[in-house]
């Protein structure tokens, strides 16, 4: 039942291609206005910290995204040619979602990385973990999950996975990496047998494989920007961490077709949030920085 809460969210995740691009495409924009509420954080978690965006109201219900946005996000995007894996090493914090523990509308906070074509038909992979509440059912749900979209039709090119869990140790961190195998680039679009190629994406938690999934969109195509993410649907879901216990992101990498895994890279200007009021950053260094919800 939960799949019908994270595939609203993976059109989030599609979504998370447009959404979170709106996020990449407007990052230089976005990024002033959250690097402001970076570097505002301490003074404004303490003032909205008695805001914060879970409520028990009798009359708490949905929230709005602003701006015609359909969710919103906090954390870093960069783009990379020619990508084809992508790794991160994120801490377990608790996320409450609005109006817990009474409400029963859809809501979730979802925090992943991953990687997206957005050129031609758009593609992603992805993994990470998830506070999910379904509609017309109060509990709240968290699980880890797998992600692929593989093509233009959700029912043949898209799959979803999740793997339900304990809820986790508010200092668990744990390292969450896929990566896609490819025929060679020079092989045609056929395996020797006649049959389609694929492309096969492998899921990876600490180390070990999680999940598998084939399917001929990824035998060629590579994506063409990282994600390290947290996204909500609903305004006031929170994101995890607080300032006094944030969510770290780090040893953030990504890999190429042809290369290995290297250092993500990234710069301050990667980071945003599309609502500064409700969750910020703080950047760190090249492949680490942390999110926290006010």
């Amino acid at each position: 039942s939960s799949n019908s809460s994270l595939s609203s969210s993976s059109s989030s995740l599609s979504s998370s291609s447009s959404s979170s691009s709106s996020s990449s495409s407007s990052s230089s924009s976005s990024s002033s206005s959250s690097s402001s509420s970076s570097s505002s954080s301490s003074s404004s978690s303490s003032s909205s910290s008695s805001s914060s965006s879970s409520s028990s109201s009798s009359s708490c219900g949905p929230t709005a995204h602003a701006a015609g946005r359909t969710r919103d996000y906090v954390g870093a995007s960069k783009n990379v040619a020619n990508l084809v894996g992508f790794s991160a090493r994120i801490a377990t914090r608790a996320a409450r979602l609005p109006c817990e523990p009474h409400a029963t509308f859809l809501a979730f906070s979802t925090t992943w990385v991953g990687v997206v074509k957005n050129t031609g038909t758009r593609k992603w992979a992805q993994m990470g973990y998830t506070y999910d509440r379904v509609s017309g059912v109060a509990a709240v749900t968290f699980q880890r999950y797998t992600e692929v979209m593989a093509g233009p039709t959700r029912a043949t090119d898209y799959r979803i996975t999740f793997f339900p869990g304990p809820a986790p140790a508010a200092s668990g961190a744990h390292v969450y990496k896929g990566e896609v195998v490819q025929p060679a680039v020079s092989s045609s679009s056929s395996s020797s047998s006649g049959a389609a190629a694929t492309g096969t994406w492998n899921f990876y938690y600490d180390g070990v494989l999680l999940d598998s999934w084939s399917h001929v969109g990824w035998a060629n195509d590579v994506a063409d920007r990282v994600d390290y993410n947290t996204e909500v649907l609903d305004a006031k879901s929170q994101v995890p961490g607080t300032n006094a216990n944030r969510c770290l992101f780090d040893q953030c990498q990504y890999k190429v077709r042809g290369g290995n895994f290297v250092n993500a890279g990234l710069v301050d200007g990667n980071l945003r949030s599309t609502n500064p009021t409700e969750h910020t950053f703080n950047y760190i260094n090249g492949t680490s920085f942390e999110i926290w919800d006010l």
